[in-house]
């Protein structure tokens, strides 16, 4: 359960945050070409430029570890990639002076 301020559960689990990094994802391994398609489609992008592997990136997979999440702040994935990627797209222009289309 991840509290809202006023709470009572909040202020405990805002002090054992402070400090830490935590990933809030889906727990899913994603490719970077394939989160790259879907932001351009939502944006309305159609350029992807795909880079070779650099020597130094030595990293075969991607995906963050949501464990501290769930145990620090009580949280499990709701909503897919999608339709986070979109809502937070529609966040931005909505907050932004983001050129509308």
């Amino acid at each position: 359960m991840v509290y809202r301020k006023g709470h009572k559960g909040y202020k405990k689990q805002k002090e054992k945050a402070i400090g830490e990094i935590i990933n809030i994802g889906t727990d899913k391994e994603t490719k970077i070409i394939d989160l790259a398609r879907k932001i351009n489609g939502i944006t309305g992008n159609k350029e992807i430029r795909y880079i070779e592997r650099r020597d130094w990136d030595t990293i075969k997979r991607r995906k963050a570890p949501i464990e501290k999440a769930k145990e620090i702040l009580g949280y499990e994935p709701k909503i897919e990639l999608d339709e986070g990627l979109k809502k937070t797209y529609g966040w931005f222009k909505e907050k932004s002076n983001y050129p509308k289309k």
